[in-house]
């Protein structure tokens, strides 16, 4: 049920450099600040079907309540602890896969009003084809 922003590497590359030229060339508002990259918000179910679907796989249909996962986390962690075993499902994961979160990119494109992101579903694309399956 959650959502985040997401950005191709390739496009904070780009950015990264755009910012370096345009700081080098003394342009206002660069050095010392700090940009957010986001090519836009999408919801986890989006991100990871998009990937299956770049990888041939079959799509999540369906994803669990909040209410399981918020008690699901509980007896992993305790079965982690015990075993000594990474938990699959962690309270901050958890609660990071459930929550919504915003960014705005305004702050890069008054410095780089040219600079466009890549589409998620692009970037996806590109990085399954590294994959042979």
């Amino acid at each position: 049920p959650g959502a985040s922003g997401f950005v191709a590497a390739t496009d904070i590359a780009t950015a990264a450099g755009e910012l370096l030229d345009a700081a080098v060339a003394d342009r206002p508002g660069i050095w010392g600040e700090r940009f957010i990259l986001s090519e836009g918000t999408h919801s986890f179910g989006e991100v990871l079907g998009g990937i299956a679907l770049a990888l041939n796989l079959q799509p999540p249909t369906k994803s669990p309540p909040v209410w399981l996962l918020s008690l699901a986390w509980r007896p992993l962690e305790i079965w982690s602890r015990l075993t000594g075993t990474k938990a699959l499902l962690t309270r901050d994961l958890m609660q990071t896969a459930t929550t919504s979160v915003y960014y705005s990119t305004e702050k890069l494109a008054a410095v780089l009003p040219d600079f466009r992101f890549r589409p998620m579903k692009d970037a996806v694309a590109e990085t399954a084809r590294l994959f042979p399956g």
